[in-house]
């Protein structure tokens, strides 16, 4: 009896354990903080505006979790394309 229990909790722990892992590699996308800094006026806001540059490497065919920004986000391809869905089936 006590070994079947055992053999239970062993199944459960290596089965989380390769689905944990498999989010990790399934969301390999990269990315690198470049800058941050304030802009004291911007017209977007009218006021003060936190800016941050950073490098997003996504791999082809990857798609990334649903997220928000809080505010404005400007993005530049330099290879390849990407599409952004809007939420409510658009793109």
């Amino acid at each position: 009896m006590k070994s079947n229990h055992l053999r239970t909790k062993l199944v459960l722990i290596v089965g989380l354990s390769i689905i944990i892992l498999s989010g990790v590699i399934v969301y390999a996308a990269t990315t690198n903080i470049l800058a941050v800094g304030t802009i004291p006026q911007s017209e977007f806001v009218n006021g003060p505006a936190t800016v941050t540059v950073r490098t997003l490497a996504i791999a082809p065919g990857e798609v990334l979790a649903w997220h928000y920004h809080p505010g404005y986000a400007f993005n530049v391809i330099k290879r390849g394309q990407l599409t952004v869905e809007d939420g409510s089936g658009g793109e």
